[in-house]
């Protein structure tokens, strides 16, 4: 259920990257109500689904149904570090089909740290008054794909460690 999700969005630390399909479902149905600020990457292929969304915040009407639902404000913060929300941004842009034309404000300041940093490729720019900026991000670098291949790798070669009889005795 939607009001579920956002209910847990508002107690997750935003600016957040979602990739999962039925969290992607929510998410959308939540941007489409206006009770959620996100950014949607929709797929080129012939059925258009979604593939990642990046969550900036919730709206006023949003937490207001969340005060409704539980009676209490959502412990929602946002993290403004830039370098934080740069790395949020990263993450969903591992899972979208580029290119990727971003305009909000946070969204073109990370691909500049971005793309300062070597870790995509692409360009911001000033929209026609100098006011409004627009980024243009063509793909990720060969910095960020070993990043992102090195993070499965070292999630796959983990060692796992099952529970022994002495880890579950009682009391």
């Amino acid at each position: 259920m939607p009001l579920r999700f956002l209910i847990e969005l508002g107690n997750r630390p935003l600016p957040t990257a979602v990739t999962c399909p039925r969290q992607l479902r929510h998410v959308t149905l939540l941007k489409a109500t206006g009770l959620i600020e996100a950014t949607l990457a929709i797929s080129h292929a012939q059925q258009r689904s979604t593939t990642a969304a990046f969550v900036r915040g919730i709206t006023s009407d949003g937490i207001q149904e969340i005060i409704d639902a539980t009676g209490r404000s959502p412990a929602c913060f946002n993290w403004h570090e830039k370098n934080n929300l740069a790395l949020e941004f990263l993450r969903f842009l591992e899972r979208v089909d580029f290119p990727v034309i971003v305009k909000e404000k946070q969204e073109c300041d990370s691909a500049a740290i971005l793309i300062n940093q070597r870790l995509i490729h692409g360009a911001v720019d000033d929209v026609e008054d100098g006011e409004h900026r627009e980024a243009v991000i063509r793909g990720l670098t060969g910095v960020a794909r070993e990043f992102f291949s090195r993070r499965i790798e070292d999630a796959a070669t983990a060692p796992r460690t099952w529970p022994t009889s002495a880890d579950m005795t009682v009391g």
